[in-house]
C-alpha cells in the first residue's frame, strides 16, 4: 500500500497544457516536484551519494529462444554498490542459466561514459536519480497523459534521446520511464533491431530508513516484449571511495569489430574453395563457379561488411550469390540486413525466414544503416526440407532438422558431399558451455547423418572448431545407453 504524499496536488490536471505551450514547462516541473516530495524530498534525494542494493534478477533470453513460450531464463543474484552522483556502479553477480547448472560469477564496473547502454541506462535512470534528472533538465515539458494498468498517468518528457517519465496522479510517485534508443554494443540481443522502444516500470515502493522511498520491483520491456524483472531485497546507504569503482583487470569498453576470433586466428581453408572464418560465431565461405555462398550472417552489420571485404580480397570480382541463414537466434542473424541491402538471396528455414523479415522491417532511423538509407525487400528462399545450391565439388545440400530443444521449428545443416564435410549449424553446441543441452543436439546431428545416408568425415559449426564425426559419434555413444556408431 502506498503512503500518502506530503505535498499537495500539483496545479496541472486533466490532459495538461499542450506540448510546447508557454505553460508546459512550469506545469511539468510542478508534477516532478510533487513526485520528488513523494519519494522523500529534494534535500534527501540530493544528499544520497552511495547506495548498496542486493537483489535477484531474471532475464528472458529472447535472443536465443525468440519464439518459445516460456523463453529460456537467466537468473542472477547481485550485490551492487552505486555512486549515485557520478552514475556508476560496481556489481558482483552470480548468473545461472538453464543451459548449465553451475553459476557464472561476474564482476562489472558500470558507468555512463564507457559502458554499453544496456547496463548504463539502468544506473543513469535509476529511481534515485531519475526525478532529479528531470527536475534539472532545461527541456522538461508536459507530454500527453497515457493509460497504464490501474488508470491514467501523467507524463513529462526531457533529454536526448527523449525520456518519458510516467507519474502516478494519486501517489505522485514515478511509475517508470520509456525511451527509444539504439543498443549498438548489445550484439547478442538488441543491437540488430535498431530503434528499440524501452520501458522500465517501478512498483512495490518501500519507505527506507534513510527517509526515501524506493521501488522494490522493477520490470523492463523492450519493443513490447517482457525482458527483465528485478526484485530489490535490500537498499542501504553505504560508504565508498573512488577505488571502489576501479575496473577489474581486463575490463574496459569493447574495441572495434575485427574479423576472426580475437586471438590471432584468421580464416582457414578447409578444402579447395571452402573457408572457415572463426569468431564468436563462425562464418563459412564456399566458392562456386558463379559466385560465393556465405554460411551465416552473425554478430552485426559491421561484421558482415568485414566478411564481404574478405571475399572481395580472396576472390576479386566474384559476386556473393547467396547467404544461408540456418537458425532463428537473433545474434546468428544480426548482420543479415547488410546482405539484404546488397540484394543477396537468402536461404532459411521457415522460422529463420520470419526472423529475417522482422529484422529487415525494424526501423534504423537513429543510426541509419545501408538498408535504412536504401530500403528493399529481402529475396527469401524458404527451405521446407532440402535444397541444393550450385554444382560440382562445392555443391551444397541444405537440409532442415527439427530443433532438438523441443522449442518448435527447424534449423538447417549444410552438407558438402564433394568434401565429406558437414556444417552442423547450432547442433554441435559447445559442451563446456551447455552441459545440459549438448547431448541432445549432438545426437540429433548423428541421427541426421545416419538417416540421410551422408558420407561425412568432418563437422564444422557455429561455435566450435572442426571436429571428426567419429569423435561426435563416440561421445554420443558413450553418453547415451544403446547408442552406437
Amino acid at each position: 500500500m502506498l503512503v500518502a504524499c506530503r505535498a499537495g496536488r500539483p496545479a496541472a490536471r486533466g490532459g495538461g497544457a499542450a506540448e510546447g505551450s508557454a505553460t508546459s514547462e512550469p506545469a511539468a516541473r510542478s508534477l516532478v516536484r510533487h513526485a520528488v516530495d513523494a519519494m522523500g524530498g529534494e534535500t534527501v534525494l540530493r544528499s544520497l551519494h552511495f547506495l548498496r542494493l542486493r537483489g535477484v534478477e531474471v532475464t528472458a533470453m529472447v535472443g536465443v529462444s525468440p519464439d518459445s513460450e516460456p523463453p529460456r531464463l537467466l537468473h542472477a543474484t547481485f550485490d551492487e554498490l552505486r555512486d549515485v552522483r557520478a552514475a556508476r556502479a560496481r556489481r558482483h553477480a552470480k548468473f545461472r542459466m538453464v543451459m548449465r547448472s553451475d553459476p557464472i560469477p561476474v564482476t562489472q564496473v558500470i558507468d555512463t561514459t564507457t559502458s554499453p547502454f544496456e547496463a548504463a541506462e539502468a544506473v543513469a535512470y535509476a529511481p534515485e536519480r531519475l526525478l532529479l534528472l528531470a527536475l534539472d533538465a532545461p527541456d522538461l515539458a508536459l507530454a500527453p497523459d497515457t493509460i497504464m494498468p490501474g488508470g491514467t498517468v501523467r507524463v513529462v518528457r526531457f533529454g536526448t534521446p527523449s525520456v518519458r517519465l510516467y507519474l502516478d496522479p494519486a501517489s505522485g510517485l514515478p511509475r517508470g520511464w520509456s525511451t527509444v534508443r539504439t543498443y549498438p554494443r548489445d550484439l547478442n540481443v538488441w543491437a540488430p533491431w535498431g530503434d528499440v522502444r524501452s520501458r522500465t516500470l517501478f512498483a512495490s515502493w518501500a519507505l527506507e530508513r534513510a527517509g526515501f522511498r524506493y521501488p522494490r520491483t522493477i520490470t523492463v520491456e523492450r519493443d513490447g516484449t517482457p525482458y527483465r524483472r528485478i526484485s530489490i531485497l535490500s537498499v542501504r546507504e553505504a560508504q565508498a571511495s573512488p577505488d571502489s569503482f576501479a575496473a577489474p583487470p581486463g575490463a574496459g569498453p569493447p574495441g572495434p569489430v575485427r574479423l576472426g576470433n580475437g586471438r590471432g586466428a584468421g580464416p582457414v581453408e578447409l578444402a579447395p574453395g571452402v573457408v572457415l572464418v572463426p569468431g564468436a560465431y563462425n562464418v563459412e565461405l564456399v566458392r562456386q563457379q558463379d559466385g560465393v555462398v556465405v554460411l551465416e550472417a552473425p554478430h552485426s552489420g559491421a561484421y558482415s561488411r568485414l566478411v564481404l571485404q574478405e571475399i572481395a580480397r580472396r576472390w576479386p570480382g566474384l559476386p556473393v550469390k547467396a547467404l544461408v541463414s540456418t537458425t532463428d537466434a537473433w545474434p546468428h542473424d544480426a548482420g543479415v540486413r547488410e546482405y539484404v541491402a546488397r540484394g543477396v538471396p537468402i536461404y532459411a528455414p521457415a522460422r529463420g525466414a520470419a526472423l529475417v523479415r522482422r529484422l529487415v522491417s525494424a526501423p534504423h532511423r537513429l543510426e541509419p544503416d545501408a538498408l535504412q538509407r536504401t530500403p528493399r525487400s529481402p529475396e527469401l528462399r524458404v527451405v521446407r526440407d532440402t535444397a541444393v545450391i550450385g554444382s560440382g565439388a562445392n555443391r551444397l545440400v541444405l537440409a532442415t532438422v527439427v530443433d532438438p530443444s523441443g522449442e518448435g521449428g527447424r534449423l538447417m545443416v549444410v552438407y558438402l558431399p564433394g568434401h565429406r564435410l558437414l556444417y552442423g549449424s547450432d547442433l554441435l553446441i559447445p559442451r563446456r558451455f551447455e552441459p545440459e543441452f549438448w547431448l541432445g543436439a549432438w545426437t540429433a546431428l548423428v541421427d541426421e547423418v545416419r538417416g540421410r545416408g551422408w558420407a561425412v568425415d568432418t563437422v564444422t559449426a557455429l561455435h566450435d572448431p572442426p571436429v571428426a564425426l567419429s569423435e561426435v559419434r563416440k561421445e554420443t555413444a558413450l553418453s547415451g545407453p544403446g547408442r552406437g556408431p
